[in-house]
């Protein structure tokens, strides 16, 4: 029996993301092409955020220095072609402050009780990764965590932030 490629079965469908490309938006929402954010080079490399088991967090997620601030992402890696299926699904961004770091803040979502986040390790736990961009500039950080979710829109962030720039009211007539 031939199958449409696309066919989904039902029971596939508590795995299915979709995503869309929008070449216009990521125009109109990363402006600045020389932000350094926007340079893979500036970013830790990736980290597997689960164990091998799945029941608790890396090590290597335990290793992130708590010096810093930063912006983060958790995205889907496939095991087909791993160096090429890769799916961002959540943004974030953490304040430098005495109370906050990047490596606190990590931590934190293995007990977040937001049923996405929830659903993210519960479907998607063993592919899950983690990767960051360490930065102390707080207002930095707002600016390119605002950027970044506008451009990509990944499935797990609830609210798509304001413009970068709020515009000015301007007079009707």
């Amino acid at each position: 029996m031939r199958r449409n490629a696309f066919d989904v079965e039902f029971e596939d469908r508590n795995f299915e993301i979709s995503f869309n490309l929008n070449p216009q938006r990521w125009i109109d929402n990363c402006p600045d092409c020389n932000n350094p954010i926007l340079c893979e080079d500036n970013w830790k490399p990736e980290i597997k955020y689960l164990n091998s088991t799945n029941d608790g967090i890396s090590d290597e997620i335990k290793d992130i220095p708590s010096n810093t601030g930063g912006i983060y992402l958790f995205f889907i890696k496939g095991i087909t072609l791993p160096f090429f299926e890769r799916h961002i699904v959540y943004i974030g961004r953490c304040h430098f402050s005495a109370s906050q770091n990047i490596n606190k803040r990590a931590k934190e979502y293995f007990t977040d009780k937001r049923p996405k986040i929830r659903n993210l390790f519960k479907r998607w736990g063993q592919y899950v990764y983690y990767r960051y961009y360490p930065d102390t500039n707080n207002e930095a950080i707002d600016k390119n965590e605002v950027m970044l979710i506008r451009a990509i829109k990944p499935d797990f962030n609830e609210e798509i932030p304001d413009k970068l720039e709020p515009q000015l009211p301007t007079n009707a007539f």
